[in-house]
């Protein structure tokens, strides 16, 4: 059975915006008696009438209305989908498909197009916003490329060393310990703010608090660095972080960082990735690792100078 095309959703629509079959046709660039053999054409396709005619007005029947009204919304899809069609054919670049997660830090993300412009100008970045705990699995069903993250890389996956850093104690900006050095007994009885329920390894569980044989009576979980840095400097929490996903919000006097007292404060930034990536993938990985590595230095040569 043959139902309606696009040009009778088109018509009914303008019907409704125009309450004249004259006005509407002339909109559409139609002629008068076209647009009344379309009316008829689809009232005979559906068989149900769809205007009723009132001297030199049409109103359009309930059917008719809840058609104009669909018209009107998928109308916009359509058109939207035929620009991007036109657009994506004329687009012979290949995406990386960088998914942000644990660090939603974007600050070398300039750096990093620029560099690709200028060594791979047919390789573009395409960032996919995903939860902490949907970054591997994304990687590895091909519905991303390649995401940043602290700590010990998953299993199944290819990575690619940037550079070395620290975990520090994230506290309120006016926090007395700010600047000292804080033991794991210390968040024990203060309100915890983290990524996950799951200890992550290379992370605080594990280097901290395992260690001391404690863990914070309460955490809640905030699957978002802005919200986390939020609670913080409103006084509402703690947590201890990678000191690169936090030194900004440091620097702006949001929050105020404390060493940790522990052995093994370290953390390693790795640029995980699917191992099969192509050729072009991996030479805009290098240069996105560049970009990364070249901040990570510039922020400890100031802490250094510090």
């Amino acid at each position: 059975m043959a139902y309606l095309d696009r040009r009778h959703f088109r018509l009914l629509t303008a019907l409704s915006e125009h309450k004249k079959l004259g006005l509407a046709a002339s909109a559409l660039g139609l002629s008068q008696p076209a647009a009344s053999h379309q009316i008829r054409e689809a009232e005979r396709r559906l068989g149900i009438s769809l205007i009723t005619k009132t001297g030199n007005s049409v109103s359009l029947t309930s059917a008719g209305e809840h058609l104009a009204t669909i018209g009107k919304s998928t109308e916009k899809s359509l058109s939207d989908a035929e620009a991007d069609a036109i657009w994506l054919s004329r687009d012979t670049s290949e995406a990386l498909r960088f998914a942000i997660g644990v660090s939603e830090r974007m600050s070398w993300l300039p750096d990093a197009v620029a560099k690709l412009a200028v060594q791979e100008p047919n390789l573009r970045i395409e960032l996919v916003q995903l939860r902490p705990s949907e970054l591997q699995s994304a990687v590895m069903n091909q519905e991303a490329d390649c995401f940043l993250t602290a700590g010990v890389p998953g299993p199944g996956l290819a990575a690619r060393h940037i550079f070395h850093d620290r975990l520090v104690g994230v506290l309120p900006p006016d926090a007395p310990e700010a600047g000292q050095s804080v033991t794991a007994d210390w968040f024990v009885s203060r309100t915890y703010l983290s990524y996950s329920f799951r200890p992550q390894p290379g992370f605080e569980f594990e280097k901290l608090f395992r260690p001391a044989s404690v863990v914070p009576a309460k955490i809640l979980r905030l699957e978002s660095l802005p919200s986390i840095i939020t609670m913080i400097e409103a006084g509402q929490g703690t947590t201890v972080l990678p000191r690169w996903a936090v030194d900004e919000a440091a620097q702006q006097g949001r929050v105020s960082l404390a060493e940790l007292n522990t052995e093994q404060p370290g953390i390693d930034w790795s640029l995980c990735h699917h191992p099969r990536l192509s050729e072009r993938r991996l030479a805009g990985l290098a240069l996105i690792a560049e970009a990364i590595e070249q901040e990570g230095r510039e922020k400890e040569g100031r802490h250094s100078a510090a």
